[in-house]
């Protein structure tokens, strides 16, 4: 399995990672960087041996999650 990291508003792939936490330091090191906007463009999932593909998180809630908080929408579950 592995990690992918994509752009929303180009719909390109912006890498591949072999964990999580590398993909999540993308993610900080841009909010970091260049701010909230520009790091709430990004969503992260994985794809397994078989190419199957799932969401791990996106917008906000991928920040969130990058910057070590609960994404929200888990906090009203």
């Amino acid at each position: 399995m592995h990690y992918e990291l994509w752009h929303v508003p180009s719909g390109n792939l912006v890498n591949t990672f072999p964990h999580e936490d590398d993909a999540l330091d993308l993610v900080r090191h841009t909010y970091e960087a260049h701010g909230r906007e520009r790091a709430e463009e990004f969503a992260l999932g994985t794809e397994d041996r078989r190419g199957r593909s799932a969401q791990i998180a996106i917008g906000a809630d991928l920040l969130a999650r990058a910057l070590g908080h609960e994404p929200l929408r888990s906090a009203r579950s």
